[in-house]
């Protein structure tokens, strides 16, 4: 019972919780609980009842020289005078060679444990660490995911949003200047001005985006792709011919995914292409959502194995993901279109 659901859930208070349940089914005792030692802090956990032992093993020095040196500790000691003798068994719980906690167990009067008793008691132990230690582990990924984001984003934004704005303001410190000298110029200037501020704009509410994913969640398909396509524009100055139409409202997954597949696509171009001009197209046509992405660039050079090239692997498990089909078309020196096909079945 308790393998099955430590292969279940990362909620090891619930698999603790559960190890004391069973644990009375084959070791007998009036009063349970699990003490968890982390940072020098104790946490109990799954508690049956007041525990008057553990006034004197609250922290985590008493709880070490309780049982360094040895498996389990049984104590015999005098309780309060209505109760009498009482007998305690501690037993440790490792993770490797670390002390991580403790399955504390009472019985009211003195009682003696057979070895058998004291095995099954550590095999539960045991499967505790299994669990506190699988749970610690998912903690410790999470964090490390979450700083790599992070990382991932600060990386991003120096290079594609603080670029944009360095040659923005280049641009708007030289426009005074340009005014008075050549009027046409100037307004082509201001043009590019202008776009390389909504690029920019583009990018830090995609970068937003990221960070707090219900945004995600609740922008339409259509803003999705044409702030993608606008943050392109602003990194890389080639204009994208968008033609997107109002798309009715599809699942998050499936949103999720023509997100993603658009994004992986200028990001190509943007790194492998050497495009001069890119097009994108959102559309539905008989109740299938349809999204086109053509370049003019230099296409791939191995065309038979273009599925493990710039991340176009990725794309096909993302189309999988949703029974979407992905066609790439590459033509070497013409360019490339990848084409995403999707019906809601």
């Amino acid at each position: 019972d308790i393998t099955t659901l430590l292969n279940s859930t990362l909620d090891y208070e619930l698999v603790l919780e559960r190890i004391l349940a069973n644990l009375s089914r084959v070791v007998l005792y009036d009063r349970a609980n699990i003490i968890l030692i982390e940072d020098d802090k104790v946490h109990i956990v799954g508690s049956t009842k007041h525990f008057e032992t553990l006034r004197d093993m609250s922290t985590p020095g008493h709880l070490m020289r309780l049982v360094e040196g040895c498996q389990t500790a049984v104590i015999h000691h005098q309780g309060n005078s209505k109760l009498g003798y009482r007998t305690y068994i501690g037993v440790p719980i490792y993770s490797g060679e670390q002390l991580i906690g403790v399955i504390n167990l009472e019985k009211d009067g003195q009682t003696e444990l057979e070895s058998s008793h004291m095995k099954r008691i550590q095999a539960f132990a045991a499967q505790a660490a299994i669990a506190i230690t699988n749970a610690r582990l998912h903690t410790k990924a999470q964090r490390v995911a979450v700083l790599e984001e992070r990382q991932r984003l600060a990386r991003d934004l120096h290079d594609s949003v603080s670029q944009t704005l360095f040659s923005a303001d280049l641009m708007a410190q030289a426009l005074p200047q340009l005014w008075d000298l050549n009027t046409s110029k100037a307004q082509a200037v201001s043009g590019e001005l202008h776009e390389l501020t909504s690029g920019a704009l583009a990018e830090m509410r995609t970068l937003l985006m990221e960070l707090r994913p219900s945004a995600l969640r609740q922008a339409s398909l259509e803003n999705l792709i044409k702030q993608l396509a606008t943050a392109f524009t602003g990194r890389t100055r080639i204009k994208v011919n968008e033609d997107i139409a109002p798309i009715a409202t599809v699942p998050y997954d499936a949103k999720l995914v023509f997100y993603r597949i658009t994004q992986e696509a200028l990001s190509n171009i943007q790194q492998h292409a050497h495009a001069e001009q890119v097009s994108l197209q959102l559309t539905t046509v008989d109740d299938q959502l349809q999204l086109h992405i053509s370049d003019d660039g230099v296409g791939f050079k191995d065309h038979t194995d273009k599925h493990t090239h710039h991340g176009l692997k990725i794309m096909q498990e993302r189309a999988n993901a949703i029974n979407a089909k992905l066609k790439i078309t590459n033509q070497p020196q013409y360019g490339t279109k990848i084409s995403l096909y999707w019906t809601n079945e």
